[in-house]
């Protein structure tokens, strides 16, 4: 192409029409492997600008893979010479170099793919004995190794091309790390290649594994001793390896090199200014420590157990004779220090109340340690012993923490921390993390009454209340222990005010949720007219917070639930109801099943309070679901549903009216997926209160109505099938007033009626409750099988269809959730419309002979012959 330079130009054109019709030359061109050569002459050529040469490059990685195919082998080598001598050209820099190096890259995983052509890659590797380009080729072996690790063809590396690549890479690693010379970007890159082969290949092809485990140990142990720290990542990558190896090799392989590079990294550990290499080898340390000889908590080791329990002794005896206890203890100290250098990083960064902000050092500090401490419980114990009690007794709060970490690692469930940490100066240490250590602490070892009063000595009166929460914790955990249950009695009612205290003192969400479980767990056994005072005061505290206060609806039920049945407790509550809802967070209390639960509590449990919840009902529940109908719709419409199970006419009678108007007055904007929750709650309604609802709820049927007449869409009529059944119920109840009814409403002329009973017979079958079911094929039959409407008796086949679908009375029965089981209130009320349901009369309705006296009825009415007539013509 003569004029790629312009057509380039007019890609990146700002006139819109330019650039389309540019791209469309640039379609018509895509179709010969000219393109390409164009595109790499552009490229090479260093007079062109540079984002001509950009663009270019970017066309060519496009193109590249379709058109590689159709590329005359001769061509191929010239495009090869050339992308690879661009590679190499120093000219070549920023993002123009990358690309290249992907192009290239990606034409080595294509050629290997398609036909086990590594033509390109031996071309790549030969590069790599020159000195001078020796960095390129590392950076360019590099992207090949990733390209080929992430192909699109979903596996790990390609058929063949670890084998392929391994031997050639491996050599180069070893002569470059021989020479020297080479940059820490180049070290890095040719390690992390290095190590993306090693992770892949069998090492046989490396000379074995032995082999592999000598030079990376020999290598490691040379940087180490020359202190050649600038390449501290370089070495993580070493590390990696090693792990990589030991992970996917046997014991027998493994064990005589373990140990050694365990040595050689704590030695590196040791003089080394940073935490890189501890972050990158502490997997490695953690599992050369992970066994000991009781307990082997690493896979490798415990596997290795059973295969060949002495060579895995063996492998923890020579670690044992490494860690010597003057060594061991060193390490320890050395590791406590980190820890306290660390903490103080995140101290001066997120502040001192903190500590789930855990830095990558820290962690990994912290695994290393629980590994010592596990496996050299007593070792670490002397350190800690000489920290807490001994010549340092008077160290950093830092370092104090630090050895009440390591301890709790080392304690059992039958220790005395009384005999092991000098509980009183730590409970004194002006330091809060020291003392929120010592509440983590209790924990572990044995429950003892000591024990419990200084928890909640802690609990009830340190004056920082990240201590306070840590405290309240641990008391969390006595509880549920039977050892020290029985002690609890005598501090209970102090717990219980402190923590309703906590929520004066505190602002922070985490907290908030932390005291509301606690509450949860104390109130029951302590002052319950305590936690009723205090529930306003504590719902205004969390009032901004969805999840808490969700909690604080459980801590209500728990409160209900553990006091007698009187109409007392349930009093006390409605103020609170009343304080939440009028507040501008109102919304909250219609959040889910939580909610629920709390409105239905009060009511089973208060009946003759009935009245004061109807008018908290009136208050709030029609304002509340026009203000937001998607958000509160279906919790609403379960409200309604669980008052008409509870109170049934009474509700109806006081409430029908609100009821019916608000639902009229939202249906227009309901979304469809809520249609399901109404249409449950108007069948519950009309089953239980058949009267109140024909009286009350009439309007709503019209408004319905309507909406089936004027349906359209396929999932317009779709959303409107739950509201069959509701319709068939009616019908059901009163078949004469119910049909004159929908033959006013639903417009002269039958036209109405007929697009009822069309979308009545398509939804049929989505109507899946049995009880639901039945009344929708009574009311569809019972619609269909009758001389008022004459247009549409040609489908009483169709109604017969339905009905024939309907179940035995002995099976009718509405399912219940197991998940309900987790909600006392919604299980009960499950139950209860279960109870109603199987007492209702349309239960024992045969359909069968419910159609066959419709059918001898119909034939009475508009005399035999033309029933015949009828029949014969379905």
């Amino acid at each position: 192409m003569h004029d790629l330079l312009a057509l380039l130009g007019a890609l990146q054109s700002p006139s819109a029409p330019d650039r389309q019709a540019a791209e469309r030359r640039l379609q018509s061109a895509a179709q010969s492997p000219d393109l390409l050569v164009a595109l790499v002459g552009v490229v090479a050529n260093a007079g062109n600008a540079y984002d001509h040469r950009l663009l270019a490059v970017v066309l060519f990685k496009n193109y590249v893979t379709p058109l590689w195919p159709s590329v005359p082998p001769a061509l191929k080598d010239s495009l090869r010479r050339q992308l690879l001598s661009m590679c190499l050209d120093s000219s070549a820099a920023g993002r123009l170099h990358s690309q290249l190096m992907v192009i290239v890259a990606d034409l080595v995983a294509a050629e290997w793919s398609s036909c086990r052509d590594g033509t390109l890659l031996t071309a790549v590797l030969n590069t790599l004995r020159a000195r001078a380009h020796r960095a390129v080729g590392i950076d360019i072996l590099h992207q090949i190794c990733r390209s080929s690790v992430d192909n699109p063809n979903g596996k790990r590396w390609f058929p063949g091309f670890a084998g392929a690549v391994a031997v050639p890479v491996w050599g180069v690693f070893q002569t470059s790390i021989g020479e020297g010379g080479l940059s820490p970007e180049s070290m890095h890159a040719l390690a992390a290649s290095t190590r993306l082969v090693i992770a892949e290949v069998d090492l046989q092809e490396l000379g074995g594994s032995v082999a592999v485990l000598t030079y990376l140990r020999d290598l490691l142990a040379s940087l180490v001793s020359g202190n050649e720290w600038s390449l501290s990542q370089f070495l993580v990558e070493i590390v990696g390896m090693l792990n990589d190896a030991t992970v996917r090799r046997p014991l027998v392989d493994i064990e005589p090199f373990a140990v050694p590079v365990l040595e050689i990294i704590i030695a590196g550990l040791s003089a080394c200014p940073d935490d890189v290499l501890l972050v990158g080898s502490a997997p490695f340390i953690t599992w050369s420590l992970a066994g000991s000889r009781q307990l082997c908590l690493s896979f490798n080791l415990r596997s290795a157990i059973k295969c060949d329990p002495e060579l895995a002794q063996a492998f923890i005896a020579r670690r044992d004779q490494f860690f010597t206890f003057p060594r061991c203890l060193s390490f320890v100290q050395s590791l406590l220090e980190r820890y306290v250098m660390h903490r103080r990083d995140e101290i001066e960064c997120w502040g001192e109340s903190t500590m789930s902000q855990a830095s990558p050092h820290r962690t990994a500090v912290e695994s290393i340690l629980r590994a010592l401490s596990r496996c050299y419980p007593s070792m670490v114990r002397e350190v800690t012993h000489q920290i807490l009690h001994g010549a340092n007794a008077s160290a950093s709060p830092l370092l104090l923490e630090a050895a009440l970490f390591s301890l709790g690692v080392t304690l059992l469930s039958t220790d005395n921390l009384f005999d092991v940490v000098p509980v009183p100066s730590v409970m004194s240490n002006p330091s809060p993390q020291v003392r929120r250590r010592l509440a983590w602490l209790l924990k572990f070892g044995a429950p003892s009454r000591d024990a419990l009063h200084v928890v909640a000595h802690l609990a009830c009166h340190d004056q920082d209340m990240v201590v306070r929460l840590e405290a309240v914790s641990t008391l969390e955990e006595f509880a549920r222990d039977r050892r020290i249950a029985p002690e609890l009695g005598a501090v209970r009612h102090d717990i219980l005010l402190a923590l309703l205290d906590a929520f004066d003192r505190t602002c922070e969400p985490h907290s908030h949720e932390t005291l509301i479980r606690s509450l949860t767990l104390w109130a029951p056994s302590a002052s319950l007219e305590a936690v009723i005072a205090r529930v306003p005061a504590l719902w205004d505290a969390v009032a901004d917070h969805n999840a808490q206060r969700s909690a604080l609806i459980a801590l209500v039920n728990v409160v209900l639930q553990n006091t007698p049945t009187t109409d007392a407790s349930p009093a006390a509550v409605f103020p609170i109801l009343h304080h939440a809802l009028d507040t501008q967070q109102a919304d909250h209390v219609y959040l889910g099943d939580s909610a629920l639960s709390l409105w239905l509590t009060v009511v089973q449990r208060a009946a003759t309070l009935l009245p004061v919840a109807f008018e908290l009902f009136t208050r709030h529940w029609p304002s509340a679901l026009i203000e937001d109908v998607d958000a509160r719709a279906s919790v609403c419409f379960q409200l309604v549903e669980s008052y008409a199970l509870v109170a049934g006419d009474a509700f109806l009678n006081a409430q029908g009216a609100t009821i019916s108007s608000v639902i009229v007055r939202i249906l227009p904007e309901l979304p469809g997926r809520h249609f399901h929750v109404l249409a449950d709650a108007l069948l519950t309604i009309a089953t239980v209160s058949p009267g109140a609802f024909l009286a009350h709820l009439h309007p709503v049927l019209t408004a319905l109505l309507q909406k089936m007449v004027s349906a359209t869409t396929p999932d317009e009529v779709a959303a409107l099938a739950p509201f069959l059944s509701v319709f068939g119920v009616s019908i059901a109840r009163e078949p004469n007033d119910m049909l004159s009814w929908m033959a006013t409403q639903a417009g002269g002329g039958g036209g109405g009626i007929d697009r009822i009973v069309d979308i009545w017979l398509r939804q049929f079958s989505s109507i899946t409750t049995a009880f639901a079911r039945k009344v929708a094929a009574i009311g569809l039959c019972t619609l269909i099988i009758s001389p008022q409407y004459p247009t549409v008796l040609p489908r009483v086949r169709d109604a017969l269809r339905c009905a024939s679908l309907v179940q035995d009375a002995s099976d009718l029965h509405l399912p219940v959730d197991l998940a309900l089981e987790r909600n006392r209130a919604r299980w009960t009320e499950a139950h209860r419309r279960q109870k109603m349901v199987a007492s209702d009369p349309i239960v024992a309705v045969n359909v069968a002979e419910f159609v066959n006296a419709r059918l001898r009825c119909l034939q009475t009415q508009i005399g035999p012959l033309a029933f015949d007539e009828l029949i014969r013509n379905q």
